[in-house]
């Protein structure tokens, strides 16, 4: 991946990531990258959407919906899925989520949950050590057995 496309995608991670709005300086220093480089990339990455500046910093932009709208229409999500994650969490109390076995891992790709769960949207790398992981897991089928 070329070195600039690799580092907006750091850079649209690490706001991602933060809780709070993040100044261009800190970013740079987390990314270990030139000032006017992170710069150049944050003002690209905002004149496109995926980034919003504030007085406090950089946070993510309202492209990022769009993107997960778009995430969900591709998969063949239907709003009627969220809105059942909806009242399940309303009536269950509990977080609940959409899970997949995809791309040879498990993904998350909705939920209904509140600010400090565990899980979120996307791949899911500890799949092998949660409860929803586990049974899509189990529900695979074995590797047809290799002829000598």
């Amino acid at each position: 991946m070329p070195q600039s496309v690799d580092r907006a995608l750091d850079l649209l991670d690490a706001v991602a990531e933060a809780a709070e709005p993040v100044p261009a300086k800190v970013l740079a220093r987390q990314l270990d990258c030139g000032l006017s480089t992170v710069y150049d990339l944050l003002g690209s990455l905002t004149e496109r959407g995926h980034l919003a500046r504030t007085p406090a910093g950089y946070t993510l932009g309202y492209r990022v919906p769009a993107l997960h709208r778009a995430f969900q229409r591709q998969l063949r999500i239907d709003e009627r899925v969220h809105e059942a994650l909806l009242r399940l969490r309303r009536s269950s109390g509990a977080d609940v989520f959409f899970s997949t076995y995809r791309d040879g891992g498990i993904a998350v790709l909705d939920g209904a949950a509140g600010p400090d769960s565990a899980f979120s949207v996307g791949q899911d790398t500890a799949a092998h050590a949660t409860a929803h992981g586990r049974a899509l897991l189990a529900a695979l089928r074995p590797p047809p057995a290799a002829s000598t």
